[in-house]
């Protein structure tokens, strides 16, 4: 309940003329009460005098925007500050007086410190208006803005005259009060407070009137109950609200003190406080934080109640509704005077969501799809998915809750003076009702509409565009919520008088939390919820910024002892130095512009000869941090003359590290009018409805002559601007170059918990030297320039003891010692960027007659041509011709051999000379059977057998004839390792298969693409590999592969004429073979497949001694039956490769140092090392090699075969990563048994009638395993093997 002070001034009189003494008017005798009861006690006094107190007579006469600065001190304005709500106090009380004429009160206000814009209307209306008599008006502080810092007051704006027109008014007193200890700014004896009202620019008018006292006058009026004092009011008429008034009887009584002590006692009035038996229950819950929540210091949460059985008061409500079609909106600001001024900085604290409560006065139907929320007029977010997750809005009141990260990043929270809400993208009718909008989420939630706070200004009026709003006043009736209270154990915390009842707990150190809720309801029900527990932890140790991974070795890298290998890891995330730049950032739309003076306090004096010295251009440094300005729309203008557009100078502007350019503009491009000898500021950048942009300028400066003139950078940075995004105006701001700098001082290398060393330069290496045998645990650990750090992951690495047999050991020789070493298997042979495979199906002739001379050169007779041929590199300047595979069948429906004499299919000679040049061949099934009835596996191995026994190959890969998908689980039953066919669910679909990585190579469907006449022809039969090349980048490995029947001179249906297939050919070997960029590797599919299959299996190491490499390459894993073993070795290092040999039969070829020229140039001469890439190239024919012939088998395994035993065992999968998984065909008894491929026993299990069997492998060493199991009745399983990877 506001109090009403009113002093009322007499001229002197007798004293005698009147009866002096003091009535008490309220409450009468006999009145009636519920507890808890506010009681309100006036009196009024007779035959007294009252003095005048000392006061500030404040004037103004004179239109526009003028203030007072209301000091606290008596010599400045400005300093020292004071803490006015020491104490507790959260209150202003000021009194005033109007002695003249009506005050436009809506447009006086009050901004501590210069900040926010409190009007006083509402508070004067609360007192029933403020005429020739003094009244005083109470404002809690939690009105003002968020940004007021009561703590560190100097001085009021007070009054700050909005346009307000002519007044007169006083003011008595300013006082903080609610506290401990109430603070006097002004009054009381107080009254030698500094102020600027000199009546100067923008000033008011004020001036000191002194106190006058009478002989003998009234001090106070106090107020007793029972006999004892419950509060007083120093001015009439007399008034005190006494509250929260337990049950009971009172005897209420006035006392009147004068000013010598003498006093006047007033009637009693006896009143009855009864207690309440309200009907109902009402029950409270804490709904955050979770019981048992576990939180890391120092954390802010939010501590949630509800409650139910009561239902909440009603508030004041915003009421907007929409009646009409087409797009409207309601501008709701913050000021009470104006929408669009001044800007709020709704984010101090660290807000960071955005809370609306509203309901529908309809009870639904609500077209929240059309229903948006823009803040400054800026974005488009739809209200839909915030109401679908509070779970509608109906016709309770319902809190949507939307992340600020939600909103248009453009959007400047700090800057917020109004919003469009609700905004009607056609939504159509409602009727929605608003009561509470405000930012929460940090230490000081900030309150737009609501909570007391409703006074906003907006334009529901209803015109064009507009929707209609109103304020509707709170009618509450029966009971409610009163309040909320929180509590630590049985200390209060805090409590909530509004919907939603929650407290925040900011900042809580570690330690355990014991919270509960009390819920009071106004007539008189209470309820205390169950106590929440939750812990907060210990600070975690702050990380580094900066990540830190270890490059080389990889994981799981194997070695053989002794060795030394070199440790390197990779540091991300460092952010360097730059200059110190103006950041200038637009969110909104229209004209608007920077000015930026030279002066450091004015926009307008101090112009400089910026041509002095000869200077004759302009040269700007800037960056455009999102790449979306619009330089079309943005000028510069020196001294806000001429119109010059920067498009054209941005497009020419020379390339600088780190995005910047060098914008340069010669001055006699600009209007002849500008006198660049009298320059104060400019106009930059000036968007004429640019929209969007960020900008980055670091220097300003004139040039071109003898004494060049810096306006901006290079030191310079004071320059004041004017870019507050108020109207027509940018937002801009100093950026200091070296903040937020973060960059690694030294890398430490450990092997488990042992360091091993550090290294404080880029790149960031440790050679670990004579390595012993066994499992280590590389990690590496990055220290930055603000001593936080960052832990790699661990890379494992293990040293064996003993080379394995199955070893193939390159011996590399460099021209000395290497200081820079890296060593990875190429993703694809020879190091190409994306591998392609071409397939002619169904062995037709013009594959040897037509297609095999183009590419592998030769005589083609139809055609009388002689063609060379068309090749690729294999990186080290050798040739490789273009190789491509076939898909056969081998018989016709009869079962007669179709390769036989033919003129229409190819003959097996022609095979065979096509396998001896590269070519593969695929099984097509034995006869093209498909569809129903048709027996699969006898088409697959009856066409293996038969091609083997004509040409020497088993075929491995499988293409699906007609695309029957039923060949597809026999031909993995029967030995294909793969499966290819036109099918967009296969791997590889649509642009091919990313190979980059390891793959999962067992039973593999590989999708192929279908080239034929009727769609492809010169003008698009390229899209698909330039595609797959343009992907084949940054890391990025394609293998691509398509197919077609013929290739001859005539037209064919499924197939392509020889004119096209050539022109294809022909593009991919100029585009990307050797005579073109020579990234692609054009070889079979079973070609590419095998390397994979050698990359992926394959385990390599390397032991470095001097100028020898010794790369030992682990073939245990690798199956027998590949037809080529191939590896490609990509070495990063500062020396050349001199030689390379192979301890076992092998072709290599190497390239041992870089070819500059071109697009490959030298490393400039200050460059402190030439490290550059060598490759080297290795295939050897039989994996039987591997160990000098077969892996001799365990004495203790026999050589049983399944048909001979009962038994037998299942092993999955294969190859496996973690666990092993054995099944048996029956319940077994015996020992299970695993050797590696050394013969070695590395694990034994007792199996007890059982199934199936289970082995944790995950730590093994990658290679190849035998299993045996051992029956108990002396029978032995055949040994089946696995591979681990």
């Amino acid at each position: 309940m506001k109090k009403t002070l009113s002093i009322i001034y007499f001229f002197f009189f007798a004293l005698s003329a009147f009866s002096q003494g003091i009535t008490l008017t309220a409450p009468s005798t006999g009145s009636q009460y519920n507890a808890p009861a506010t009681l309100a006690m006036n009196a009024e006094a007779t035959g007294v005098l009252y003095p005048s107190p000392a006061y500030l007579h404040v004037t103004n006469s004179l239109s526009g925007f003028r203030k007072l600065k209301f000091g606290n001190n008596a010599n400045s304005v400005y300093s020292p500050t004071v803490n006015v709500i020491q104490g507790g106090n959260n209150t202003l009380v000021v009194s005033l007086r109007n002695f003249g004429g009506t005050i436009n009160w809506s447009s006086i206000l009050l901004k501590p410190m210069g900040l926010g814009s409190l009007s006083l209307a509402p508070y004067v209306d609360a007192v029933g208006g403020i005429g020739n008599e003094w009244k005083t008006i109470q404002i809690p502080l939690s009105d003002f803005g968020p940004s007021v810092d009561f703590t560190q007051l100097a001085n009021l704006e007070f009054p700050y005259s909005a346009d307000a027109g002519t007044f007169d008014l006083g003011i008595s007193e300013v006082r903080f009060v609610g506290g401990s200890a109430p603070f006097l700014w002004f009054g009381d004896g107080k009254t030698d407070n500094k102020h600027n009202g000199n009546g100067g620019p923008g000033e008011l008018v004020a001036s000191l009137v002194a106190a006058q006292y009478p002989s003998l006058y009234a001090v106070k009026a106090e107020f007793y109950s029972n006999g004892s004092k419950v509060g007083e009011d120093p001015y009439p008429p007399y008034a005190y609200a006494w509250r929260y008034v337990a049950a009971g009887s009172y005897t209420l009584q006035s006392v009147l003190v004068m000013s010598d002590g003498s006093t006047y006692s007033s009637g009693t009035s006896d009143v009855e406080v009864v207690q309440n038996n309200p009907t109902g229950t009402i029950a409270v819950e804490l709904a955050q934080p979770q019981n048992g929540a576990v939180y890391q210091a120092p954390v802010d949460l939010k501590v949630v109640a509800q409650v139910s059985g009561v239902p909440a008061p009603e508030s004041d409500y915003l009421l907007v509704s929409n009646a009409l079609s087409g797009f409207r909106k309601l501008k709701l600001g913050y000021n009470s005077v104006n929408i669009y001024s001044p800007g709020n900085n709704v984010v101090a604290g660290g807000n960071n969501v955005l809370e609306i409560t509203l309901r529908d006065q309809n009870g639904g139907g609500t077209n929240w799809a059309d229903i948006k929320l823009k803040p400054n007029s800026s974005g488009n977010l739809g209200l839909q998915p915030y109401v679908n997750a509070a779970g509608g809005v109906g016709s309770d009141w319902v809190t949507i809750s939307i992340p600020l990260s939600a909103f248009d990043p453009s959007i400047d929270f700090t800057q917020l003076a109004y919003m469009e809400l609700p905004y009607s993208a056609d939504a159509g009718s409602f009727a929605l009702a608003i009561s509470s909008i405000r930012f929460t989420g940090g230490s000081s939630p900030f309150v737009w509409f609501g909570e007391g706070k409703t006074n906003n200004k907006h334009n529901g009026n209803g015109g064009p565009g507009e929707l209609v709003a109103s304020l509707v006043p709170a009618t509450n009736t029966g009971d409610y919520v009163s309040k909320v209270e929180f509590y630590q154990g049985t200390t209060k915390l805090g409590e909530d008088l509004n919907y939603p009842y929650e407290l925040a707990m900011q900042g809580l150190p570690q330690g355990q939390y014991n919270v509960k809720g009390k819920a009071y309801s106004h007539l008189g029900l209470e309820d205390e919820s169950p106590e929440i527990a939750f812990t907060v932890n210990a600070p975690a140790i702050q990380p580094s910024p900066l990540g830190i991974q270890i490059t080389s070795p990889i994981a799981n890298t194997m070695y053989y002892a002794p060795v030394d290998f070199m440790v390197t890891a990779e540091v991300s995330g460092e952010v360097t130095a730059g200059p110190d730049y103006l950041k200038v950032v637009n969110n909104q739309t229209g004209f608007r512009k920077l000015k930026l003076g030279y002066s450091p306090t004015n926009l307008y004096s101090s112009p400089q000869n910026v041509e002095f010295g000869g200077n004759d251009t302009l040269l700007i440094i800037l960056k455009d941090f999102g790449g979306n300005a619009d330089f079309s729309s943005i000028y510069i203008k020196p001294s806000g003359e001429g119109a010059l557009l920067l498009e054209s100078y941005y497009s020419n502007a020379a390339n600088l590290p780190d995005g910047w350019k060098s914008v340069r503009i010669p001055l006699s491009d600009f209007t002849s009018t500008i006198d660049f000898t009298q320059l104060s500021m400019f106009e930059f950048p000036y968007s004429a409805g640019a929209g969007n942009f960020e900008l980055a300028v670091s220097l300003i400066k004139f040039v071109g002559g003898n004494t060049p003139f810096v306006w901006f950078g290079e030191g310079k940075t004071d320059n004041v601007h004017d870019g507050f995004n108020g109207p027509g105006q940018l937002l801009a701001q100093v950026v200091l170059g070296n903040a937020g700098v973060v960059q690694a001082t030294k890398v430490e290398f450990y092997d488990g918990t042992l360091k091993l060393g550090e290294d404080a330069d880029a790149p960031f290496t440790w050679s670990f030297n004579n390595v012993t045998s066994g499992l280590h645990k590389l990690t590496a650990q990055v220290i930055d320039n603000n001593g936080l750090s960052d832990l790699s992951d661990t890379i494992p690495v293990l040293v064996q003891e003993v080379l394995p047999p199955s070893a193939l050991i390159l011996n590399v020789t460099f021209s000395k010692p290497p200081l820079v070493f890296d060593i990875q298997k190429a993703p694809l042979r020879y190091n190409k960027d994306f591998a392609y495979s071409l397939t002619l199906d169904d062995g037709l002739r013009d594959a040897y007659t037509c297609g095999f001379p183009l590419l592998n050169g030769g005589f083609l007779a139809e055609n009388g041509t002689t063609y060379p041929g068309l090749s690729y590199t294999d990186g080290c300047g050798n040739d490789i011709r273009f190789k491509a595979g076939l898909s056969w069948y081998s018989k016709g429906s009869a079962l007669n051999d179709l390769h036989v004499n033919s003129t229409y299919y190819l003959n097996w000679p022609e095979l065979d000379t096509m396998l001896n040049a590269g070519w593969n061949v695929f099984n097509h099934s034995l006869q093209h059977a498909s569809g129903a009835g048709t027996d699969y596996a006898f088409q697959i191995t009856e066409n293996t057998n038969y091609i083997r026994s004509k040409v020497g190959v088993t075929t491995t890969q499988f293409v699906i004839p007609s695309g029957d998908t039923g060949y597809v689980q026999p031909a993995f039953a029967n030995g294909m390792s793969v499966v290819y066919a036109n099918n967009g669910s296969y791997m590889g679909y649509p642009n091919g298969l990313d190979v980059s990585a390891g793959l999962n190579l067992q039973n593999l469907k590989v999708f192929r693409r279908f080239l034929y006449d009727d769609y492809y022809n010169p003008s698009n039969i390229t899209q698909h590999i330039d595609n797959a090349a343009s992907l084949s980048s940054n890391g990025t490995h394609i293998w691509y592969n398509d197919f077609t029947h013929r290739v001859g001179l005539q037209s064919y249906g499924g197939s392509l004429l020889f004119s096209t297939f050539e022109y294809y050919m022909n593009y991919v070997a100029n585009t990307y073979g050797k005579n073109g960029t020579d990234r692609v590797w054009m070889a079979p599919l079973q070609e590419v497949y095998e390397y994979l299959l050698v990359r992926d299996l394959s385990v390599v190491s390397t032991n470095l001694t001097g100028t020898n490499l010794e790369i030992i390459i682990d073939r245990s894993a690798l199956p027998d039956s590949l037809l080529a073993y191939a590896l490609s070795f990509v070495i990063k290092s500062d020396a050349d490769i001199l030689s390379v040999v192979a301890n076992q039969p092998a072709n290599l070829s190497f390239k041992g140092h870089p070819i500059y020229g071109g697009s490959n140039p030298p490393p400039p001469p200050e460059a402190h090392m030439d490290i550059s890439t060598k490759l080297i190239n290795l295939q050897w024919e039989s994996n039987t090699l591997k160990s000098g012939g077969a892996v001799e088998q365990p004495e203790e395994i026999g050589s049983g075969t399944k048909s001979d035993l009962a038994l037998s065992i299942q092993i999955s999968p294969n190859p496996v990563f973690d666990q092993l998984n054995i099944a048996f065909n029956a319940t077994s008894t015996g020992l299970l048994d695993v050797f590696n491929s050394n013969g070695k026993l590395v694990y034994r299990s007792a199996i007890s009638a059982e199934s199936s069997a289970f082995v944790d492998v995950s730590f093994w060493k990658s290679g190849l395993y035998l299993v045996c199991f051992k029956h108990s009745d002396g029978s032995k399983a055949t040994v089946t093997r696995f591979v681990k990877k």
